[in-house]
């Protein structure tokens, strides 16, 4: 039984089959007694060391408190296996992405094709999209979700997201593509270290070529209003531009020890993170191009995708070392243990825009959706219908500890004792 930090509190089940652990990594997690294996995935959402636990008379439910976050939450004791796989692909998943309602998630793979699956029921929605000459290596949904980009080192091809039929003629050597928020224009990295930007519809550039990458472009992502554009390269830089008249903003940026693979815009367009093949991840102020924050260091393998969480305060990273991790944008520390599941290589990862899922594609040709940070607790309330008793705090919690109600808006549950 591993944590990232030292355990602070344990206990067991009523039954005695299971052991809750917390620790000073902030994470909650439950344990196997016999096997010593994890079960489920870690709960994340204390902001501090983790203190108080207790599992309840059932054993459905685990209670937690913070030394210093003043909080406490309840969890859910029986929670869904970890990254249940979705299958299909012939060969490595290289790109996925979720619709901008999160029911749907989008992938490409080097079998030349892309899939469309449901990542509740992890089943494909209609037929493969075939006609992609090359291995695909970056997808996107339109912003109203009707549509997908899908990008190779021969072309870049749009599709109906319902019928799965081609849609448009192909637009040459663009093996990175990102939609602009409004959807009329895409943002296509180039392997000449180019950065440009096309219509959606049809294909053709829109302004000027964007220069100055010495070497591929690997990643690119439009800001939320629209206005900037950013990209990493292989030459280890990252850059800003000015989407409307192609000139670079600032310094280049987060000068990586080795290729950069990933970037994306915060929320508010004030930061920018980067993965790379130094095995870190980056923060860099959009403006200035300085680094925020210490690097984040972790992961074993070369960082292939990176996003932040829809508040900006946590960051989600996939490496070719198997895991996904996810971050604290302000302190740099790693929120819980990594994701593992993929037999292999993870080779990029994207969440939906209320943070709530996490999906990723990996060389074992394989999908898997993780859930997102600091959801467990909301997902527990919405099943409740009291909060716990003052008894049941007095028992599972602390009679010195003041009560609260852990689940805003739901009534203390009665049990004559106060």
């Amino acid at each position: 039984m591993v944590h990232q930090e030292p355990v602070t509190n344990f206990a067991f089940s009523p039954d005695g089959k299971r052991i809750v652990s917390g620790s000073r990594d902030r994470t909650v997690r439950i344990w196997d007694a016999a096997t010593g294996e994890q079960i489920g995935p870690a709960m994340i959402g204390h902001g501090d060391s983790v203190g108080g636990l207790a599992f309840s008379p059932d054993g459905e439910r685990v209670v937690s408190t913070s030394y210093n976050d003043r909080t406490v939450r309840v969890w859910d004791a029986t929670p869904e296996p970890m990254g249940v796989p979705m299958t299909g692909h012939q060969g490595p998943v290289d790109a996925v992405a979720f619709s901008p309602d999160g029911r749907r998630v989008v992938s490409g793979g080097s079998d030349d094709t892309v899939r469309v699956w449901d990542p509740a029921t992890g089943q494909q929605i209609g037929l493969s999209m075939t006609g992609q000459p090359e291995s695909v290596t970056s997808v996107a949904f339109s912003p109203d979700g009707r549509r997908i980009g899908s990008g190779s080192y021969k072309g870049m091809q749009m599709w109906d997201a319902t019928t799965g039929q081609q849609i448009g003629p192909q637009v040459a050597r663009s093996p990175r593509i990102a939609f602009s928020p409004y959807g009329q224009t895409f943002v296509s990295g180039g392997v000449d270290g180019t950065v440009r930007v096309l219509g959606a519809t049809t294909g053709q550039q829109v302004g000027p070529t964007m220069t100055g990458h010495e070497n591929e472009v690997t990643g690119v992502a439009f800001s939320r209003d629209g206005q900037r554009i950013v990209s990493g390269s292989y030459d280890g830089t990252v850059r800003v531009w000015d989407a409307t008249t192609g000139a670079q903003i600032g310094p280049p940026m987060a000068e990586h020890a080795g290729q950069v693979w990933s970037v994306a815009f915060s929320p508010d367009g004030q930061r920018v993170v980067s993965g790379s093949r130094d095995n870190t991840v980056r923060v860099s102020d959009a403006t200035t191009g300085e680094q925020i924050g210490p690097t984040m260091v972790g992961h074993q393998e070369r960082v292939v995708g990176v996003t932040f969480t829809a508040d900006g305060n946590r960051i989600v990273s996939g490496s070719w070392d198997g895991t996904v991790r996810v971050w604290d944008a302000t302190t740099s520390q790693p929120i819980g243990p990594p994701m593992t599941g993929h037999a292999g290589a993870v080779t990029g990862v994207a969440i939906t825009s209320d943070s709530r899922k996490i999906v990723s594609g990996g060389v074992d040709g394989t999908l898997r959706v993780w859930p997102g940070p600091e959801t467990w607790p909301e997902e527990l309330c919405a099943k409740l219908t009291y909060n716990i008793s003052h008894q049941q705090w007095d028992d599972w919690v602390s009679p010195d500890v003041d009560y609260m109600e852990v689940c805003p808006g739901l009534p203390v549950a009665p049990d004559g004792s106060r």
